[in-house]
């Protein structure tokens, strides 16, 4: 029997399209759980998407499976958001300025558009070296197993999939990481992954706007309300793996 209550969906724009179409509350009638919501932000990097689940997990009183499709590894975020004069609270100060900046959101008064370009010059940079993106990847996997431990403790429970990012499993298998593979929190040791999986599966992608560069074709994101194959995927692993209880 399910020890939760409570499904929270969370990610980036491609769990923000998933929800947008009602995907996680499908899900959640599927698990049999009552309550559902979102957190999934578009240009969500991984350090906001453990961020705010920890910061929800500590603020709801319903034990709650987290379902977290995690994205690029490469992203990233700064705490440069003037909160005094943008009212969102519960994201605080911080932004991924290189892909979630809107006109409704200003930055504090010393930092600039000139300062994102140069960190995001300087952050891609860094990762152009193979080590560096390992190290990246190392420091993701402990923070997941990490949030993994801390919110089973607390009575939570929660599952990482991967979106569209082979960097994140060509890492996976190293030999330092052999106390991980078998985890089945981790899907498929992180093999899986679901945008290019359900396009197989025949989902339609989204139409984008004239004017905006599409992203590669395995990385482009599945229209809002097709969700069936994912679900049905996503609850299979589930049940089998025994994550509810």
């Amino acid at each position: 029997m399910s020890v939760v209550t409570q499904l929270i969906v969370n990610g980036c724009s491609y769990n923000q399209a998933y929800t947008s179409g009602g995907g996680h509350i499908d899900l959640a009638q599927r698990l049999n759980i009552s309550k559902v919501d979102s957190l999934a932000l578009g240009g969500s990097s991984n350090s906001r998407i453990i961020r705010t689940t920890l910061k929800h997990s500590y603020n709801t009183t319903d034990p709650t499976l987290y379902v977290l499709g995690m994205t690029f590894l490469q992203r990233w975020e700064l705490p440069v958001i003037d909160i005094y004069d943008n009212e969102n609270s519960f994201e605080g100060a911080w932004i991924n300025p290189q892909s979630q900046r809107s006109p409704k959101l200003k930055y504090h008064p010393k930092w600039k558009d000139s300062d994102t370009a140069i960190i995001t010059e300087l952050h891609f940079k860094t990762l152009a070296y193979g080590p560096s993106e390992l190290s990246v990847f190392e420091d993701l996997l402990y923070r997941l197993l990490s949030l993994a431990g801390d919110l089973h403790n607390r009575g939570h429970r929660v599952l990482f999939y991967n979106q569209a990012d082979p960097a994140l499993f060509r890492h996976f298998d190293r030999p330092q990481f052999n106390f991980a593979v078998n985890n089945p929190v981790f899907v498929d040791g992180f093999k899986w992954l679901s945008i290019p999986w359900q396009q197989k599966q025949g989902e339609p992608t989204m139409t984008y706007r004239p004017g905006v560069e599409p992203p590669p074709l395995n990385c482009r994101h599945i229209q809002p309300g097709h969700h069936s194959y994912l679900n049905q995927f996503l609850t299979d692993y589930i049940i089998n793996n025994n994550i509810q209880e």
